[in-house]
């Protein structure tokens, strides 16, 4: 986007949309609010004129605007009418702020925010925000001045004030805009349309279709550009915005530049200029001349670039538009390349480099010159506040003394004594409430501290009771085996089978014991977790890897239809830890035949793993008490041995690392238990 444009299509913003339109019809209403003034009319009428008037100034002549701003101070200030002064303030700051004069524009601005902050008038407050906000980008401090819309888009949207968000808006919008944040800009931009759109602003619809209009251009969604350009055309035309079709025409100039359509955008650009030249605004004729510089550089055609760059350096110098000209010499420098004239371009490059350091050494001079001026006025506000606190004491002081004397001493004897005592009470009462706060807060830790103990114990009792039945029942079961085997009551073949059935005793005993270990572990010193972002694939792998002896042992199908990649940010060993446990329960209780799948997908911030299979699936009553200690042993479909401490231990590791678990069961048709972890 052009230097040059940006300070153009800022001053648009702030005719569209902080002030009022150019037009006949805001003519014809200044002259009849002037002859309104100078009727006999009280003064509280007169100072709501002055300000009307004001405000209908700012796009016809911001000097005369000041006139009757500086009027409605001075009679604000007569009739003590803060909203008034606040309002009168920023009209000043405006004035300053369209004459290129941004230091006295933020400096009345400010003035007008504190006078409205000090009567909390929120809409005061929000107009002068969105003023500064705007006289900050004028000076090119994109930073203050997004921090200014910020604010102001805050105090809108609590007034629920629709005006003001879209100003807010359209200028936050602006300054992504001028940063190249394109998406951002646009985000703002389509806020604003729907806004007008459920109004039924058919002026702002308009406006919003051709800023919107900007930023596709900008994406490159040329056919989204040239439907909202169209629009917007229509819009413009049908309400007589000569400025505004001017405008439309410039950006569909720009889109057809963009797609290399260089005779309709020679078309569209000469039309926007010849409109432009015609209600003589020199800001707009020297954009459209960069526009038509850039066309000509594109086609070859240097003589008519030569041409336009140099019309556009003298309407910039004309208005005093330091970065235009600087814009301009940078593409004269172009042309003369091309044309091979090689004194010119170095002439022209020579300038360029000059103007530019310029405007950088006056940008710095005046942020130093901002900040010292920052600092001196609040010491000096500082001090006037002491002084004025001070004069005010002694005279009151002084003025007390003589009229009421000792009879004001005695009074304030009597009230410093009732002062003394409602004090003391008022103490005695605060230390009564706050020991009795302290006692119920005493009350509630001892009662919280009493909840835990008895959980733990629960636990303890939980955990002693699994040891005692749980590991011994298959030891006691073991031993007797052993002493049959002993006693000669078992031959070799009777041995073997009871050998299998041994081995898998002793797996699941074994498995069993070190789930509970964790599972202990766990609840008692909790788990340190070392977060990586890794593929949940690489585990899905390697689990199905595990128990592919008792899957093809048992004849089932299982799938793998993870998607590709997927990331999860967790502890990697804690997840293979779920994967494998969920796994080897559907393993367990799925009969011969069933099918068992493995699911990964990321959806947006989340991936959800699922694990799913087929089998007998989960009775109700053992949903309702499946991730607690009330049973811990179950069979799965060939005997093996499972455990709901295994499912217990991956909810809490679950949980631990940032996720949740929970599942979902048809009884005889399917079991499905879901774990949702942050993405990778």
């Amino acid at each position: 986007m052009l230097i040059v444009a940006k300070h153009l299509k800022t001053l648009l913003l702030c005719y569209l949309f902080l002030f009022a339109n150019v037009s006949l019809a805001q003519t014809t209403r200044i002259k009849s609010l002037e002859t309104q003034l100078k009727q006999q009319i009280p003064d509280t009428t007169r100072l709501r004129l002055l300000g009307e008037i004001s405000a209908a100034y700012t796009s016809v002549d911001p000097v005369i605007k000041f006139k009757y701003a500086t009027k409605s101070k001075v009679l604000a200030i007569k009739l003590h009418d803060n909203e008034a002064l606040a309002d009168a303030l920023v009209a000043i700051g405006v004035s300053y702020g369209i004459r290129g004069l941004g230091d006295s524009a933020i400096l009345n601005m400010k003035l007008g925010y504190n006078v409205a902050k000090k009567i909390n008038y929120l809409e005061g407050m929000g107009r002068a925000l969105n003023n500064i906000g705007f006289a900050y980008d004028k000076m090119d401090d994109s930073r203050e001045s997004i921090k200014y819309h910020f604010e102001a888009l805050a105090i809108f949207k609590k007034l629920n004030f629709v005006k003001g968000i879209n100003q807010s808006s359209i200028n936050i919008g602006a300054i992504y805009y001028d940063l190249k944040q394109y998406k951002l800009a646009k985000s703002y931009y389509e806020q604003c349309y729907k806004s007008y759109m459920a109004s039924k602003d058919t002026s702002g619809i308009g406006y919003s279709l051709l800023i919107l209009g900007n930023c596709y251009t900008q994406l490159g969604d040329f056919t989204k550009a040239e439907n909202y350009y169209t629009r917007s055309l229509a819009i413009k035309q049908l309400q007589g915005d000569s400025n505004g079709v001017a405008l439309v025409h410039k950006g569909l100039g720009l889109l057809n530049t963009s797609k290399k359509e260089y005779p309709q955008a020679l078309l569209h650009l000469k039309k926007a200029y010849n409109m432009v030249s015609a209600i003589q605004d020199k800001y707009e004729q020297a954009a459209v001349l960069l526009d038509l510089t850039d066309l000509y550089l594109a086609t070859g055609d240097t003589r008519n670039a030569e041409k336009s760059a140099l019309q556009a350096l003298a309407d910039c110098r004309e208005i005093k538009a330091e970065l235009g000209v600087s814009e301009s010499m940078e593409k004269l420098v172009r042309v003369y390349q091309l044309k091979n004239d090689i004194p010119r371009a170095f002439r022209y490059q020579s300038a360029y480099i000059a103007t530019k350091d310029s405007v950088l050494a006056r940008k710095a001079l005046k942020d130093i010159t901002m900040v010292e001026y920052g600092r001196v006025r609040s010491e000096n506000l500082d001090l006037t506040k002491d002084i004025e606190s001070k004069g005010r004491q002694n005279i009151g002081n002084a003025a007390t003394i003589k009229r009421y004397g000792y009879l004001i001493v005695l009074c304030l004897i009597i009230m410093i004594g009732a002062g003394l005592l409602i004090l003391l009470q008022y103490r005695r009462n605060r230390e009564k409430h706050l020991a009795n706060q302290r006692l119920l807060q005493q009350a509630e830790e001892i009662a919280v501290i009493n909840q835990e103990l008895a959980q733990l114990n629960e636990i303890k009792t939980k955990f002693l009771a699994i040891i005692s039945h749980d590991l011994r029942g298959p030891l006691a079961n073991l031993q007797t085996m052993f002493e049959i085997y002993r006693e000669g009551y078992l031959d070799e073949q009777e041995m073997s089978k009871l050998m299998t059935s041994l081995e898998d005793n002793v797996i699941a005993t074994s498995d069993f014991l070190d789930t509970l270990l964790e599972w202990a572990k766990s609840q008692l010193e909790g788990l340190v977790i070392n977060t990586v972002s890794f593929d949940v694939n690489t585990y899905f792998e390697e689990n199905i890897r595990l128990w592919s002896g008792r899957i093809e042992h048992k004849k089932l199908n299982v799938k793998n239809n993870a998607q590709p990649q997927t990331l999860v940010l967790a502890d990697p060993d804690m997840i293979n830890m779920v994967i494998r446990n969920l796994l080897a329960n559907s393993v367990k209780f799925c009969n011969p035949g069933d099918e068992i799948t493995l699911n990964a997908q990321r959806t947006h911030d989340k991936t959800l793993i699922s694990i799913s299979d087929t089998g007998p699936g989960i009775s109700l009553e053992q949903q309702a008490k499946l991730f607690n200690l009330t049973q811990t042993m179950s069979e799965g479909s060939q005997g093996e041995k499972g455990n709901h401490l295994g499912l217990i231990l991956c909810r809490d590791t679950v949980l631990q690392n940032k996720g949740r678990m929970w599942f979902e069961s048809t009884p005889n048709e399917r079991t499905t238990f879901w774990v949702e972890l942050p993405a990778g």
